[in-house]
């Protein structure tokens, strides 16, 4: 029974460590999260119909300190992709780290020429108005900022 008790405490202890080296705080940079700003972040599950580029577009509304960006990221997922997260095997030091490992997952060249094109394609649909293809031509846009399709 102590050795049950032991190793479990032992993986919460191991999640623990593996949580600290996910975001490197310089000693001068010691603070607190505030509940009310875990609960405000957006939540990304890495669900294939959720957009990374949204989600880190919105996570960014009102943080603007990078390591306090690092501190909060991990609250900010939920499902695949915080379990993504704590399986890391390298160390993220800084918030450029962060958000390229996570597009790299989540946004994989796959999906931006895939996403490339449906943009150079786009058709009408039938039954689909010209206001409603130009949301959808926009929408694409937006889900692949670096689409490098000139206008």
């Amino acid at each position: 029974m102590c050795d049950a008790s032991n190793s479990a405490l032992g993986a919460v202890l191991g999640q623990r460590a593996r949580v600290d080296k996910l975001a490197h705080v310089e000693p001068a940079q010691i603070y607190e999260l505030k509940s009310g700003l875990i609960h405000l972040l957006p939540k990304f599950h890495g669900l294939p119909g959720e957009d990374p580029h949204k989600h880190l577009k919105e996570f960014h509304v009102g943080i603007s300190e990078d390591y306090i960006k690092m501190k909060a990221f991990p609250f900010s997922l939920d499902g695949a992709a915080k379990d993504w997260l704590y399986l890391q095997p390298a160390l993220l030091n800084t918030w450029g780290d962060m958000k390229r490992t996570f597009l790299d997952k989540f946004f994989p060249t796959s999906k931006i020429a895939f996403i490339g094109k449906e943009i150079c394609g786009i058709r009408q649909h039938t039954g689909e108005t010209l206001h409603e293809n130009w949301e959808r031509f926009k929408k694409l846009c937006a889900t692949c900022p670096h689409h490098q399709i000139s206008e």
